[in-house]
């Protein structure tokens, strides 16, 4: 296993063959650990394995079990999920803040609009 511990991020550039066998995972947290796929070999995790961070994928085929936890983004290869595995969307931080935002504008889009003509 790997595991991200405290603050920072972590960032794995994968060249050449990867997987994940048997119960092998990359812990902590999904928004601070980055797998960037940069060759043309197979990509793959086995179904007892656990992931949580973001993969991206730019051109080359993965094929997944396991459990997913953050975000898998591919480019021109296929990305195949297998059965049994799991993707877990974690949001990004960014889009919290949004929602959160938006959800504080609800309530001053509810009000009628000044007037100073009326009572």
């Amino acid at each position: 296993n790997i595991t991200l511990t405290g603050g920072g991020a972590l960032v794995l550039n994968i060249e050449g063959s990867f997987s994940l066998n048997g119960s092998a995972g990359i812990l902590g947290d999904p928004d601070s650990i980055y797998l960037n796929y940069l060759d043309g070999s197979p990509f793959t995790a086995d179904i007892a394995s656990t992931v949580n961070g973001r993969l991206f994928d730019a051109d080359e085929n993965a094929t997944l079990a396991g459990v997913w936890n953050g975000s898998v983004n591919g480019g021109d290869g296929t990305i195949t999920i297998e059965s049994g595995g799991t993707l877990n969307s974690v949001p990004e931080p960014r889009e919290l803040i949004l929602v959160g935002f938006a959800a504080l504008l609800v309530p001053t889009a509810r009000r009628r609009p000044f007037n100073p003509g009326e009572p």
